[in-house]
């Protein structure tokens, strides 16, 4: 069994490892994107949502799930896991900021786009 002897799991990090990089100049945090889609979107809000809004993403308090959709308001609309989760989560803590554009709506399904925060 190999790994790296504990610590975060590996799951959703490139091969190669090393972690993000911020401020260097093939910097892994400002290429991270991806659609996706809102696991466990609150179902009263998805009427709330429109195809072309900009959510916000944040950290969870506790590690599961670690990444939270909301709008501007504050209101939790679900989570995102992109494959880059753990990639994504090193990145926040490391003061990057991300959102997620909303691409699509199908019932209770919220295709976005992970990708950062554009000023």
């Amino acid at each position: 069994m190999g790994g790296s002897g504990g610590g975060t799991p590996d799951f959703g990090r490139p091969s190669g490892g090393g972690g993000p990089q911020p401020g260097n100049g093939g910097d892994l945090c400002s290429s991270l994107t991806e659609d996706t889609l809102i696991a466990s979107p609150a179902p009263a809000v998805i009427s709330t949502i429109t195809v072309g809004e900009t959510l916000r993403l944040s950290l969870s308090p506790g590690d599961n799930p670690p990444v939270l959709a909301q709008k501007p308001s504050g209101v939790l609309v679900g989570t995102v896991m992109p494959t880059f989760l753990v990639d994504l989560v090193d990145c926040m803590r490391a003061g990057n900021a991300y959102e997620v554009k909303v691409l699509e709506i199908s019932g209770g399904a919220i295709r976005v786009r992970v990708q950062p925060e554009t000023p």
